[in-house]
């Protein structure tokens, strides 16, 4: 069943993967956590699209912990907020994906 949901923008994942190929200082079975911005009204589809870019970057049994629906009034008071470069990124090109530092 899909979810599209009146009024949303995108979605802000926060959530956990393994490391399935050794990269930028994280080796394989690694626990990593990060934030992903998808830009898709969906519900259902913006999650798959979270697990599929996660799994195109390398990593793999991606847990979703938590999912924040962005709507249109999010995204303009986050102007000046930590989240505007990757909201903006992610409204070029569909998603955007930040590893939380070890």
């Amino acid at each position: 069943m899909r979810r599209q949901i009146e009024g949303v923008v995108m979605f802000l994942f926060s959530a956990s993967a393994k490391v399935k190929k050794a990269q930028d200082g994280y080796h394989v079975g690694d626990d990593v956590e990060f934030i992903a911005y998808i830009d898709f009204k969906d519900q259902l589809g913006a999650v798959q699209l979270c697990k599929f870019y996660m799994a195109n970057a390398g990593f793999g049994t991606v847990v979703i912990d938590k999912m924040k629906e962005a709507n249109a009034d999010f995204i303009k008071n986050s102007v000046n907020s930590t989240h505007r470069g990757r909201i903006e990124e992610a409204q070029k090109q569909g998603y955007s994906i930040q590893l939380f530092e070890k």
